[in-house]
């Protein structure tokens, strides 16, 4: 069999397997019959309008239908009404369909997830009806739709025949010149439709089929010339050429940008029904052992095999998240516990393994860049040791396909599998399916961020009962161990000051965190300038510093970052950017294996460039500009759309643009941001989220002459959601009260108004259903105790209503979960606040 014919094979079997999308011309509808004639070609349709004006045919008139209908419509038309009713109607009896062809049928009934077409006929839609088949018609005036299992979607580019009128010829319906030279296809008048494009053809398909398709649009041609790093899964349907006509000019216009195969749409048809026939009935839809969302994990160290581990490997690892399996593999299994590579977190391993015994679910949650993907693979080495299956969810693809290949692992093994979902948050459509079905034999293991877990969780009450481990600190083998591997690459400035010193160093300053140890061997003076030295060139070019900027951004959120997103934030972007030298230092891309996306290293070191490299005014301008562009942009319903919507909300929080800021200068800088949010974007200010973002400012430093100003912007948010009889926000905004409120008491000289101050706050909080949020300023009830102890201790009747609140809070957290929670969590920190304060008024402090 030669490459040719496997290659579509291989492209067929993707087919079936609902990876690939569609992409039809005009020559694909070549067969059908209208309600006067076949579907007419360009050439015809152009004769037919020539003779609606009385004009010749033949070679005098040229037969270019853009110009021709051009003319007709807003020229010859303005002196002959009439014709214009009369070409609609002409219009819609040739191009509505009563008789499509065999071929058309089959290759509808393949299981495509998405179509797209530059035709006006509705030859697939014809197709569908005919085979009881639901497939939906959209133009570009459309809403995007979600993806549904159940219908088939096909995007008229150039407009539908059903929505064909007077006013529609010009704009959305794409005929004639003027039509095309006022529009640039998907392009400015629709960037979501030209995103969801460039999203479905470079992210969410492994193949992608153009069937009768002359490359005539421009802004189709251009999409994939700024794509070619997809070149492998385009392919181009074209008609069988005799010797004669064969022309290498037209070939190579395809080639640029694909496969081509000159077998006509016919023969195309053929294999497929071939194939399709050759399922059995348990395949039809689906190939059981063709697996491309998940991976497969695997041990590819070797006991008998030397691993070469150097020190640039391993500084590697601390500034760009890289290592090689073998060598995270190798020092796991090793459980070496003076290793100088890799610290091995044995007591949270074991403690996974022990709750994987008895559940089938478990969350390992922590903060930004304290090892948790790292954790994931060790974890997996360990179980994978143990004779278990192992596979990591790598590629982003729509619900179905995730459903799909979930079943096809559950059906295909005998033993206990586990899955592992790195980030679940970005993946919130399948998980929400998955939690409340028991798989046959599979285990889950699904990592976040704490503070994305558990905005999840508030709106998934499953979740609540699901065991969750909190991996964020250090245990003391660790850190001994950390110290080890920081002095043996020379990384910080405590060389020589002895051991304790450096430990004392971790637990104190870094608070036992790897995000927080890593922050300081960044900010030592020899890192640093050694970083500012590798960023130093290629930061003078603006176009380059942009994309570097939107990446280290996209990174610190924890948003995959695929190419159709950068292009949905830039409006523009040049992929060879990220190519070669220039970001190699910071990126990779991996674009057919890895689900086309540009994959920074380390979320702290680009949170480090951010504060460090940019500074503050370039990271505050910038994040304005995004902010503004993406308010202006309609927010879509699909996978990128949703990860835009996420941008616009980071950069509107408070918390996100305070962890890009450097310290110096931070205070002010925060309020410069939402000063200008205000002056350049009016209409937030009738919205309470703004204010309550603008009042953090003032909250999150205790400083008294604030607490006014704080004041005077929560105020504001509560009238505006009043006013607008939206209560969506009111908890956010009681939340921020109550926090103001603790610090308002812990500030105060008299202990009676600090008292009333702490029941303020008690009063908002208690309205709060139990989160992260409302354990936060729970937490910082004890510095408030602490701070006027003294006074309260001695007042009979006050100590008795703190205990009488913090026994309530107590018997509420306790009764609020069915499993134990781990003592560094947010619940945790407050039961353990709230004890603590009880203790001091029963005289047992600890």
């Amino acid at each position: 069999m030669d490459m040719q014919s496997d290659k579509l094979n291989s492209v067929i079997m993707e087919i079936f397997n609902g990876n690939a999308i569609l992409f039809v011309g005009a020559g694909f509808s070549k067969g059908a019959v209208g309600f006067d004639d076949d579907i007419p070609t360009a050439e015809r349709l152009a004769e037919i309008i020539l003779k609606l004006m009385n004009r010749s045919t033949d070679s005098k008139n040229p037969k270019d239908l853009a110009h021709i209908s051009d003319y007709f419509i807003n020229s010859f038309c303005k002196q002959n009404e009439s014709k214009l009713d009369e070409f609609i109607a002409m219009m819609k009896r040739t191009f509505k369909v009563t008789e499509p062809k065999k071929y058309h049928l089959d290759i509808v009934s393949v299981p495509w997830k998405f179509i797209y077409t530059t035709n006006y006929d509705d030859v697939i839609e014809q197709s569908g009806r005919a085979i009881k088949k639901m497939v939906e018609p959209l133009d570009l005036e459309c809403e995007i739709p979600k993806y549904d299992n159940k219908t088939t979607y096909c995007l008229h580019i150039n407009g539908r025949i059903e929505n064909l009128k007077k006013d529609s010829l010009d704009n959305s319906f794409k005929l004639t010149h003027s039509s095309y030279l006022s529009s640039d296809g998907f392009g400015s008048q629709y960037p979501e439709w030209k995103s969801h494009f460039t999203n479905d053809l470079v992210y969410n398909s492994t193949v992608a089929i153009f069937i009768g398709y002359s490359l005539y649009d421009i802004e189709i041609e251009k999409i994939l010339q700024q794509n070619s790093s997809i070149k492998d899964k385009v392919i181009f349907i074209q008609p069988q050429k005799s010797i004669e006509q064969e022309n290498d000019i037209d070939d190579y216009k395809y080639k640029k940008y694909g496969h081509l195969f000159k077998i006509g749409v016919e023969e195309f048809v053929n294999k497929l029904m071939k194939y399709k026939n050759s399922l059995n009935e348990d395949t039809q839809h689906f190939i059981s052992n063709n697996i491309t969302c998940f991976k497969k994990y695997n041990l590819v160290f070797d006991k008998n095999t030397n691993i070469n581990i150097d020190d640039r490997k391993i500084r590697n690892f601390f500034v760009r998240g890289a290592l090689e399996d073998a060598i995270l593999q190798k020092e796991t299994i090793s459980n070496i516990n003076n290793s100088l590579y890799l610290v091995n977190r044995k007591s949270y391993i074991d403690e996974a393994l022990k709750i994987l015994e008895n559940h089938n679910f478990l969350f390992v949650l922590g903060d930004m860049g304290n090892g948790k993907t790292v954790f994931l693979k060790q974890l997996a080495t360990i179980i994978v040791q143990k004779g278990f299956k192992v596979y990591f969810l790598t590629n982003r693809r729509n619900i179905s396909t995730y459903k799909k290949e979930i079943e096809t692992i559950s059906n295909n093994v005998t033993n206990t599998t586990y899955v592992f979902i790195d980030s679940y948050t970005n993946f919130s459509n399948l998980i929400s399916d998955i939690l409340p079905k028991q798989y046959k034999n599979i285990k889950y293991v699904l990592s976040s961020r704490e503070r994305e877990h558990h905005k999840y969780i508030n709106n998934c009450s499953i979740i609540n009962k699901i065991p969750e481990l909190f991996i964020d600190k250090l245990d003391s083998s660790n850190i001994e161990q950390f110290c080890t591997i920081i002095n043996n690459l020379a990384a910080w400035d405590l060389m020589g000051r002895g051991k304790q010193i450096q430990i004392n160093r971790i637990h104190n300053r870094c608070k036992g965190e790897i995000s927080n140890i890593l922050i300081d061997i960044f900010e030592s003076e020899q890192m640093s300038s050694r970083i500012k030295e590798s960023f130093a060139n290629f930061l003078q070019k603006p176009t380059i510093r942009k994309h570097l900027f939107v990446v280290c951004l996209l990174n610190v959120m924890n948003i995959p970052i695929s190419i159709a997103l950068i292009e949905y934030i830039l409006d523009d972007y040049d992929l060879e950017i990220f190519r070669g030298d220039v970001f190699d230092y910071l990126v990779k891309i991996d674009i057919l294996d890895e689900g086309n996306e540009i994959k920074p290293k380390s979320a702290v070191f680009c949170q480090f460039v951010l504060k460090h490299i940019f500074g503050a005014d370039y990271v505050i301008k910038e994040s304005l500009q995004l902010l503004k562009s993406l308010s202006n942009k309609r927010d879509s319903n699909i996978l990128y759309g949703s990860d835009g919507y996420k941008v616009k909300t980071n950069l509107f929080k408070f918390n996100f643009i305070e962890s890009i800021l450097p310290e110096k200068g931070k205070r002010e800088k925060l309020r410069e941001y939402y000063e200008n949010i205000k002056i350049d974007m009016p209409k937030m200010v009738d919205r309470s989220q703004y204010w309550l973002q603008y009042a953090m400012c003032f909250i999150a430093y205790d400083a008294i002459e604030d607490f006014k100003e704080a004041q005077r912007y929560l105020d504001a948010a509560y009238n505006v959601s009043s006013n607008k009889e939206d209560n969506r926000y009111v908890y956010k905004i009681d939340n921020q009260q109550a926090r103001l409120y603790v610090k308002q008491s812990v500030k105060e000289n008299d202990y009676k108004k600090a008292f009333d101050y702490f029941k303020k706050a008690d009063t908002k909080l208690s309205r709060q259903k139990n989160d992260r949020y409302k354990f936060k300023v729970l937490r910082d009830y004890l510095n408030c105790i602490e701070q006027h102890r003294e006074f309260f201790v001695k007042d009979e009747s006050m100590a008795k209503e703190i205990c009488s609140i913090c026994n309530k809070h107590l018997k509420l957290i306790n009764n609020d979960i069915d499993i134990d929670f781990d003592s560094y969590s947010r619940r945790g920190q407050a039961k353990s606040a709230l004890e603590k304060i009880i203790h001091i008024f029963s005289g047992d402090s600890k």
